[in-house]
């Protein structure tokens, strides 16, 4: 399958919104929220993410991922000196499990290989498909930090 990237533009934020969404489904399922409210989470979620983003990574890549023309997810790298910080990367759930997210992050690795570069995350300590798939990538976890795992990959040496 393949997929191109291109910037986020103010006009993806209602797909954003809704990935966003899907990316929440599991802790949703979890509670008695009702649509109202479950749609009030996500927005706030959202919300809070972007602030966030924006406020701590003001030099990041935010780029949508497209296959055939259609956004299908978004990934975010902050591209620093010493390190490639992986912020994110969400894929609308029929293209989960399709080898999009272990090529995204192999090309990221690549790219930190050839600068010598680290490449670092945060992972959610409640999401352990997540935790699988870094630890598979070569991972480690370096710190946890209450609702998070802060993890690295460093290039072979030589």
């Amino acid at each position: 399958m393949h997929i191109q990237t291109r910037p986020v533009t103010p006009e993806d934020q209602k797909f954003l919104l809704e990935l966003c969404g899907t990316t929440r489904a599991r802790e949703l399922a979890l509670t008695n929220l009702d649509s109202a409210e479950r749609t009030a989470f996500v927005l706030h979620q959202f919300q809070a993410q972007t602030t966030y983003y924006e406020r701590h990574y003001p030099r990041a890549n935010f780029d949508l991922l497209l296959h055939e023309g259609r956004p299908i997810g978004r990934i975010s790298v902050d591209r620093r000196p010493d390190e490639l910080r992986l912020m994110d990367i969400a894929l609308l759930p029929r293209y989960q499990n399709q080898g999009i997210g272990t090529r995204l992050t192999r090309a990221l690795q690549d790219e930190a290989r050839r600068s010598g570069r680290k490449v670092t995350l945060y992972v959610e300590i409640n999401n352990p498909d997540a935790m699988r798939f870094y630890v598979r990538m070569g991972f480690v976890m370096v710190e946890n930090i209450q609702t998070h795992d802060f993890m690295e990959w460093l290039p072979p040496a030589g």
